[in-house]
C-alpha cells in the first residue's frame, strides 16, 4: 500500500496478510487472511492504480457475521451465495455452501426432517435444536455483493 501512494490513505484498513501467489493466464489469485472483514476498499484502491487489474473475492467472518462477495459473472469465480454452518443436536458440525436458497432450504430439510420454507423457519429451529442441546445451533448466512 505504503509503495503504491506514499502512504496509505487514513480511511483504508490493511490489517492481513497474503500468501499462495498463483498465476493463471489473465489472473493473479491468491489467499488473503486479514482481521474483521475482507480488505475490499483497500483492494480498490489498488485497482485504481493498475487500470486494467479488478478485484474478485469471497470473505466471510462468522463472528462478525460478515459474508461478502464480488463474482466475476463471465468466470464465475465465486457462485456461493449461502452459507449453512451448523451443529445438530447429536454434535454433528456441518458446513455447506450453496448457489441459491432453495438448495439451502432442501438441505437444512434433509439434516433435520423439518419443513423449511423461509429464513424464519431456519431460525425457529435454530431455537428448538438450542432447547435439545444447549451446544446446537443451525445459521443460514447469505453472501451480500459488494
Amino acid at each position: 500500500m505504503d509503495a503504491l501512494n506514499g502512504s496509505r490513505p487514513e480511511y483504508l484498513y490493511v490489517r492481513g496478510w497474503w500468501d499462495e501467489l498463483e498465476r493463471e493466464e489473465d489472473c493473479i489469485k491468491f489467499r488473503l487472511e486479514s482481521a474483521w472483514e475482507p480488505l475490499h476498499e483497500a483492494w480498490d484502491f489498488i485497482c485504481t492504480k493498475f487500470k486494467t487489474l479488478k478485484a474478485y473475492f469471497i470473505g466471510e467472518e462468522p463472528g462478525c457475521e460478515v459474508f461478502l462477495k464480488r463474482d466475476n459473472p463471465e468466470k464465475g469465480w465465486f457462485p456461493d451465495n449461502y452459507y449453512v454452518d451448523a451443529c445438530t443436536p447429536d454434535e454433528e458440525y456441518i458446513h455447506e455452501y450453496f448457489t441459491n436458497i432453495d438448495e439451502a432450504f432442501r438441505f437444512i430439510e434433509r439434516i433435520s426432517a423439518t419443513n423449511i420454507i423461509t429464513a424464519e423457519n431456519v431460525a425457529a429451529l435454530n431455537l428448538t435444536w438450542g432447547e435439545e442441546n444447549e451446544n446446537a445451533y443451525i445459521y443460514l448466512h447469505e453472501f451480500k455483493e459488494v
